[in-house]
C-alpha cells in the first residue's frame, strides 16, 4: 500500500510543477497582502465602488459570501443577476482577471487585473476591510461625519 501513496504523491508534485502558476482558476491564488490591496483598491476600484454606498458600481461591504447580483438598489446586468454563485476568493480572482470575459454581458466595463499577486492582494483587502461588522462601524461613523472617502478617520 505504501508504494501507491508514494506514486500518487510524486504524481501530485509532477502535476503541480507542470501547471502554470498565477492564472485565475488554476487553484488557490497566491497569499495576499491587504496593505498593498488597499492601494490597488484606491487606484483601481474607488472611482466606481465604495464600502457602504452604491456609486457607479455596487457597494463592496459584505462582498464575501454574498450572492452575485444581489445588492439592493443596484441595476445589475442579467448575467450577473443570473450568475448564482457566492462571492469567494476563487470567483473574485476569476472575475477580477477579466470581468467581461468571466461574465460576458456584465455592467462592469473594467479590463481587469493581469497580475495574480495584485488580485490576491486586492482580495485580501476586500476580505479584511469589507467585513460586514467593520462596514457597520464605518457606516455609523459616516453618518456622524467621522469618515472621509469610505475610510475610517483616524
Amino acid at each position: 500500500m505504501r508504494p501507491v501513496a508514494v506514486a500518487f504523491g510524486a504524481l501530485g508534485i509532477a502535476l503541480a510543477a507542470a501547471s502554470p502558476a498565477g492564472f485565475a482558476g488554476d487553484g488557490a491564488p497566491p497569499a495576499g497582502n491587504p496593505e498593498h490591496g488597499k492601494t490597488i483598491y484606491t487606484q483601481e476600484c474607488k472611482g466606481c465602488h465604495a464600502p457602504n454606498e452604491t456609486l457607479v458600481g455596487p457597494k463592496h461591504c459584505g462582498v464575501f459570501g454574498r450572492r452575485a447580483g444581489t445588492v439592493p438598489g443596484y441595476a445589475y446586468s442579467d448575467v450577473m443577476k443570473e450568475a448564482g454563485f457566492l462571492w469567494d476568493a476563487k470567483h473574485l480572482d476569476d472575475f477580477l482577471k477579466s470581468p467581461i470575459t468571466y461574465l460576458n454581458g456584465t455592467n462592469m466595463g473594467y479590463v481587469g487585473l493581469d497580475s495574480a499577486q495584485d488580485r490576491a492582494d486586492l482580495i485580501a483587502y476586500l476580505r479584511q476591510a469589507m467585513d460586514p461588522a467593520l462596514c457597520a462601524v464605518t457606516a455609523r461613523k459616516a453618518e456622524s461625519g467621522q469618515v472621509t472617502g469610505g475610510t475610517l478617520a483616524r
